[in-house]
């Protein structure tokens, strides 16, 4: 069973697995499914179909999914519907990180503080992404793969 603590919101539509643990102030939306023992920081936001494997950790101001803001004409509208965004197993994403919906991060993935990945990212298995980094949209990472710091991909 699920323990989901007073104020945050979590919508009767999201699945979420046993042991998983919800912060206050955390939303997560309908459709949503978050594997066993993940846990699910404070203030953090996991959007529409976002899927979460097992034993993740989402830390306190994350947002999961978040769907791109394009401006008319821009090249990222032209490559059609985004997908969910999914998370294998065991992925840690630290604070204030986004990660944007279309993107896929394979298990044992570290995605650090205040970073960015945005749409159409594939990050392979045991990569890290380090605190402040940005990902842009269709950008493709091996297994194995660690950015320093503050590093535009």
């Amino acid at each position: 069973m699920a323990e989901i603590s007073p104020g945050a919101h979590v919508h009767n539509e999201a699945q979420l697995g046993d042991g998983v643990s919800v912060a206050p102030g955390a939303v997560i939306y309908a459709g949503a499914r978050i594997g066993a023992g993940t846990e699910i920081g404070a203030c953090a936001v996991v959007h529409a179909g976002t899927v979460i494997g097992a034993r993740c950790v989402i830390e306190s101001g994350v947002t999961l999914g978040k769907r791109p803001r394009l401006r008319p004409g821009s090249s990222a509208a032209r490559k059609g519907v985004l997908r969910p965004l999914k998370l294998a197993d065991d992925v840690i994403v630290c604070c204030g990180a986004v990660v944007y919906a279309g993107s896929t991060i394979a298990h044992l993935v570290i995605i650090g503080d205040q970073s960015q990945v945005r749409e159409r990212v594939s990050i392979g298995a045991s990569s890290i992404v380090g605190r402040g980094s940005s990902v842009d949209f269709d950008a493709t990472l091996g297994e194995r793969v660690s950015i320093q710091s503050g590093v535009y991909v």
